[in-house]
């Protein structure tokens, strides 16, 4: 940490006093310094309500990515007010690893963390872009794309002149118009979620006869949460099956790496 500024913040962060904390929590975002981010992460278990608040729209106000899951949790917080300024601060962060928990922000009790949801889920992106920003991001697998994407259909909310709803094709087809567009992001993510779909259709084959209903069978098991494949041991194009292959413990769904539950 080479900023004196934020050094002697930190420091703060950890006085006796709680309005010491939180001034220099208030700080800490008026300077806007990244480096100030675990300090600041560190703040949202303070047991002061106030302090959390402040520590929350501080990580909003420096903007840094690496604060998302902190944020993502403080969404859980007992105090509104903390939810409040942590649904406002994913927004302004922008990235879009936060849709799943802004998606849930859309169920608050708290028709105001409602609305807040509701505004930055807008922000990110519109029924076009966004799913494609979901396709182009190599972060999750495809299985979790496939999920995100399914979530974020079935989004309806309208209260107080407020309207969210994401009307866009299914996967599949959503990936093959991706295949023909100019974004090479989202292509690449569209023909990793349609080789896992083809890999996942083809190992199920003889469970399941018949092929038209594959895709639909898939989408359901994702948005039921049954036990996810690992795409790394299914069959792709041109690839021989992999021998003798060890059940895998299933891997975490994004929700769960999220919320950590």
């Amino acid at each position: 940490m080479d900023n004196p500024q934020v050094e002697e913040q930190i420091t703060r962060l950890k006085d006796a006093n709680p309005d010491v904390r939180r001034s220099a929590a208030n700080a800490l975002g008026k300077i806007g310094d990244a480096s100030a981010v675990p300090g600041l992460v560190e703040a949202l278990e303070d047991r002061d309500n106030y302090v959390r608040n402040s520590a929350t729209f501080a990580l909003g106000c420096v903007g840094d990515a690496s604060a998302v899951l902190a944020l993502v949790k403080a969404l859980q917080d007992e105090d509104g007010g903390v939810r409040i300024e942590a649904t406002y601060a994913l927004g302004k962060i922008g990235d879009i690893s936060a849709i799943p928990a802004l998606i849930e922000g859309l169920k608050d009790a708290n028709t105001v963390i409602c609305q807040h949801a509701a505004e930055e889920l807008k922000k990110m992106g519109d029924p076009h872009t966004l799913p494609r920003k979901i396709l182009a991001d190599a972060r999750w697998s495809a299985r979790e794309r496939i999920n995100v994407l399914d979530s974020l259909r079935r989004v309806r909310y309208n209260v107080m002149n407020i309207t969210v709803r994401y009307e866009f094709p299914e996967t599949r087809a959503l990936c093959q118009t991706v295949l023909n567009e100019e974004n090479d992001e989202a292509r690449k993510g569209a023909q990793v979620v349609l080789d896992w779909l083809n890999g996942d259709r083809h190992l199920l084959h003889a469970s399941q006869p018949d092929p038209s209903k594959q895709s639909e069978e898939l989408l359901r098991a994702a948005q039921g949460g049954e036990k996810e494949t690992r795409p790394d041991t299914l069959l792709r194009a041109g690839e021989e099956p992999e021998q003798d292959v060890s059940p895998a413990p299933p891997r975490p769904t994004i929700w769960q790496r999220l919320f950590g539950k």
